[in-house]
């Protein structure tokens, strides 16, 4: 009879923290932007994502057992495993970086879940849940709701407090001068860190239902309350300082938190007094239907190898279309405005307010087109072309800006449905957008645009993303640029619609072509 020694029983605790090590490196080439946020010194929000990723690997081994072998586990999880980590190739090879990280902490969790069962694998649930607190995927939130809650929070502290201020959408105006409330003033660095804590706080003393709830509720009420609090001080600071205080220029983020410590500590107190008043928790050591230690069961190491096969279909076909992309942006790069576009004279040099700022682009064009008839008017255009998508040189990104918020203001947005090749996404796609803008002088334009991707126009973001997406997929790399006509309009844009439609019609044809 033998037995196996402790030390070697022990080191089964730490085979699912290698697992999700392992799937980590399989997916780091999306995971390498997020030293950027993560070392960010002018909080990005996400500054606290070393030392969370620190804590989760200590929550995953400790939510592991000396039982713990890898064994026959779930094909169903292979199955969505397999999905994952095809999707997350989509979104690598798209440039959308964001959900490639989302996707981090779901396909560690259903590679554990492949392994050792789904019964198994939900005690990893919450520690790798925890890493999404670290990741860029927040925005939304941020911008929809916690955004709009401290504007009108602050509002309504405005008004308890009696000051003499008046509130336009976000500019809070003061007799000595204005305040902005940007999506940053929004406490969501805060809130993160907040939930966080409620969450290793009910996690750790094993909370459920509504206890939970409420734990984690507290944490998450007293970081908004006291973001609100905050955002409001800074206000009535500078509205009795006559905006003189050197907090009304700086230190917005040091005075949060100052604030932030503060409530932590009261929140910790309140929990250690919530927690001792509620009953004992059955302490009973959990039983784990598990293969003695030793030898790994030849079915779980199998099991193990398919899972990171799965895993790693995302990204070996990743690796695949970087190197189709990279051979394609070695070629030579050609944007030609068209020279014979009928009805018009051009392409000219003139002098526009259309300048996009498109970060990485391979090539722009500008110019001006003159009509043969004199009384309409002339149209602006703008190309640029991307032979590759790369992470920073993309068609679709978060920096790029078509029109600049310090020269423009939109007026309106308004998708049409395109009268040109019906070459959109689906059959009654819309080929492009129109849209009219005023610029800061007060000078209004109409504007049309479309992405022009192989030759195909296509109307919106998100629709190009899946174009380019497709194309990556299927180890394409397509020339893609942005394709932008605008006619000044002075009041009446209504006026040059039909001038627009013609210049679309005579121009945009000849510029496909570049694209192909």
């Amino acid at each position: 009879m033998t037995t196996d020694r402790p030390a070697d029983n022990a080191l089964f605790r730490y085979v699912p923290l290698a697992i999700v090590l392992l799937v980590s490196a399989m997916l780091l080439p999306m995971l390498l932007p997020l030293r950027v946020l993560w070392i960010d010194l002018q909080d990005a929000g996400y500054g606290h994502g070393p030392l969370l990723a620190v804590l989760v690997a200590w929550l995953v081994v400790r939510a592991s057992s000396r039982a713990d072998h890898p064994r026959l586990g779930s094909r169903l999880a292979l199955v969505a495993l397999a999905a994952a980590s095809i999707v997350w190739a989509a979104a690598a090879v798209s440039s959308t970086t964001s959900v490639a990280q989302a996707l981090w902490p779901l396909m560690s969790w259903l590679v554990l879940a492949a392994v050792y069962g789904w019964r198994s694998a939900r005690r990893f649930a919450l520690p790798l849940f925890l890493l999404y607190f670290a990741l860029p995927v927040w925005g939304p939130l941020t911008n929809l709701v916690l955004w709009p809650l401290t504007i009108k929070a602050s509002t309504v502290g405005i008004q308890l407090l009696g000051l003499n201020a008046y509130v336009d959408r976000n500019f809070v105006h003061v007799p000595a001068g204005a305040f902005e409330i940007i999506s940053g003033c929004s406490g969501q660095h805060f809130l993160l860190v907040a939930t966080v804590i409620g969450l290793l706080i009910a996690y750790l003393n094993e909370l459920r239902g509504r206890q939970f709830a409420l734990v984690v509720g507290v944490a998450i009420a007293m970081a908004l309350v006291m973001n609100w609090v905050r955002v409001t001080a800074i206000i009535a600071i500078g509205y009795y300082s006559n905006m003189q205080h050197p907090l009304v220029a700086e230190g917005h983020l040091l005075f949060g938190w100052i604030l932030f410590a503060a409530v932590l500590v009261t929140y910790i107190l309140w929990a250690r007094y919530y927690l001792a008043r509620l009953p004992a928790i059955d302490a009973r050591p959990r039983a784990h239907a598990a293969p003695s230690a030793g030898a790994l069961p030849p079915a779980g190491v199998g099991m193990l190898f398919a899972a990171l096969l799965c895993a790693v279909i995302g990204p070996s076909w990743y690796a695949a279309v970087r190197n189709r992309i990279d051979g394609a942006a070695s070629e030579t790069a050609t944007l030609r405005l068209p020279v014979s576009a009928p009805g018009w004279i051009g392409p000219l040099v003139g002098t526009s307010p259309i300048k996009p700022q498109f970060p990485g682009v391979t090539v722009e064009r500008r110019a001006v087109y003159t009509p043969l008839d004199e009384a309409l008017r002339p149209v602006h255009v703008y190309a640029n072309l991307y032979l590759a998508q790369r992470q920073g040189a993309e068609l679709v990104g978060y920096a790029n800006v078509v029109l600049p918020a310090a020269d423009w203001r939109l007026a309106t947005v308004q998708p049409v449905a395109g009268a040109g090749s019906g070459s959109g996404v689906g059959a009654l796609a819309p080929d492009f957008r129109e849209y009219t803008a005023a610029t800061t002088g007060g000078e209004r334009w109409l504007l049309r645009q479309t992405y022009a991707i192989a030759g195909r126009l296509v109307a919106s973001d998100w629709e190009s993303k899946v174009v380019l997406a497709i194309d990556a997929l299927l180890l394409r790399a397509p020339r893609a640029g942005l394709v932008l006509l605008a006619i000044p309009c002075e009041s009446d844009c209504g006026a040059v619609a039909a001038t627009m439609a013609q210049a679309w019609s005579a121009i945009v044809p000849g510029l496909q072509e570049s694209y192909r």
